[in-house]
């Protein structure tokens, strides 16, 4: 997430609401969630990150099978919330800052990338896509998902990100679900 506005508009949400979109109380998120960590396994032993952590649900649920965790999210508020929801996994990392700039250089096992991509601005998202390849280890995976109806504040949409995705000369896709709320695509590094 890149527009200064949105940022701000994100941070009054999470300093106002520890969880403004239901992360921990809604069916549609516990359902997306789910099939984001069945798409992710085995996580064993695994060095994970996932980009826009938001408060923190679903790296929590992550850090609970994978060997380290990084989550990244550009939204103070939200980070603080994921520090504390992960301050009994010191192999879990919550880094502030946007996307995908504030990554730590690494390679990475798996990456996911959850309602997060389609509010990249262009320059964002092209840096992003393009840093993909430095941040996958060998034998990698990409695990990406995405809500489908559109936004006014997504540059793009779901459909857009996947198939950007499955383009990328150094991924394949290996399997997708295609529901009336999300889209899920699960890649594997070639």
């Amino acid at each position: 997430m890149t527009d200064p506005g949105l940022l701000r508009e994100f941070e009054a949400r999470f300093g106002s609401d520890p969880d403004p979109w239901g992360f921990e109380t809604s069916d549609y998120e516990a359902a997306k969630r789910e099939a984001t960590i069945r798409a992710c396994r085995p996580l064993v032993g695994k060095h994970v990150l996932e980009l826009g952590s938001a408060n923190g649900v679903l790296a929590a649920d992550l850090a609970r099978s994978c060997a380290q965790l990084v989550a990244v999210d550009a939204v103070p508020a939200a980070a603080e919330r994921a520090r504390e929801r992960l301050r009994r996994a010191p192999h879990a990392m919550v880094v502030v800052g946007l996307i995908p700039h504030a990554v730590p250089v690494a390679t990475y096992d798996v990456v996911v990338a959850s309602e997060i991509l389609y509010y990249l601005d262009d320059e964002a998202y092209a840096s992003t896509l393009g840093r993909m390849e430095t941040w996958l280890a060998a034998g990698g995976r990409v695990v990406a998902v995405h809500w489908r109806p559109p936004g006014t504040e997504r540059p793009r949409s779901a459909t857009d990100v996947h198939e950007d995705l499955a383009r990328l000369p150094f991924l394949r896709l290996r399997e997708t679900a295609d529901t009336d709320d999300y889209l899920l695509s699960v890649l594997d590094r070639r």
